[in-house]
């Protein structure tokens, strides 16, 4: 949910992405009751605070934090019908930026990020399969 500090009202959001950075919460993507993209991040003193626009409206989107940075994806779903999209957001500039291929086209299921690695599981046709990502090579 995003609180409208203009409207003092809630917004409901659904298929979002979200991470924690910094022990700032940071929600994006997703669709709202007037079906638009949402960014908010930072509920400091239970105030959110908007974030730069992502320039790319994503649902039934994945999200990881990776080096301090907010990965967003919406090639989780496996098989692709479309190409998959993804973002990255760096909070230290305020800026997104287009995900590598190799990554955004990689990232076929649910994911976690362990000791700052990104292992991503994937399940199709009742094989599951366990992939992590190389940041060095893009694969």
């Amino acid at each position: 949910m995003r609180f409208n500090v203009q409207n003092k009202c809630w917004t409901a959001r659904s298929f979002l992405a979200s991470g924690v950075i910094n022990g700032k919460i940071y929600v994006t993507g997703g669709n709202s009751t007037d079906l638009y993209e949402l960014n908010s991040a930072d509920p400091k003193k239970g105030i959110w605070h908007s974030i730069a626009y992502m320039h790319t409206n994503m649902v039934s989107s994945d999200a990881a934090v990776l080096d301090g940075k907010l990965l967003v994806t919406e090639g989780w779903f496996w098989p692709f019908y479309v190409a998959p999209r993804g973002q990255i957001y760096d909070p230290k500039t305020d800026h997104w930026e287009n995900m590598a291929d190799g990554l955004r086209e990689g990232w076929t299921g649910s994911s976690v990020v362990i000791y700052g690695h990104l292992f991503v599981v994937t399940e199709h046709e009742g094989t599951k399969l366990l992939k992590v990502y190389d940041m060095n090579n893009d694969s």
